[in-house]
């Protein structure tokens, strides 16, 4: 995937973010980015929601330029498990229900959590 804006990746990573207290490395996620969504989704699980960020940086669609594996059914459940639970978290947080701590909290926890299954990407952090 050579349509990577590796400027704005380089800006992405270099802007501070308040909230939040570990540091995404954007060029190494947008570098191992198809590795990730195929590594995950063949496990049935979803990315961190702070790496769809990275997406901001790409021409076209990312999902367009990958070919992802045939899953099971029960994976593809899972996911859609997942995805339903990620969206009542986002829900909370937009209806004010979870505070803002707590909400870039659950973010960098879904960093932490993906970092220990997937030991081999544990560089999308410095």
């Amino acid at each position: 995937m050579n349509k990577w804006n590796y400027e704005k990746l380089e800006e992405m990573t270099n802007t501070d973010n308040d909230y939040i207290e570990m540091k995404l490395n954007y060029t190494y996620i947008a570098n191992n980015y198809e590795d990730i969504l195929i590594k995950t989704y063949a496990d049935g699980n979803i990315t961190p929601t702070l790496f769809n960020d990275v997406e901001l940086a790409y021409e076209g669609k990312i999902l367009n330029d990958i070919q992802l594996p045939q899953i099971t059914d029960e994976l593809k459940n899972s996911i859609d498990e997942k995805r339903r639970a990620r969206k009542v978290v986002e829900l909370k947080h937009f209806s004010r229900d979870m505070t803002h701590k707590d909400w870039f909290k659950h973010l960098e926890d879904e960093v932490r959590e993906f970092i220990e299954k997937y030991p081999e990407f544990k560089d999308v952090i410095f």
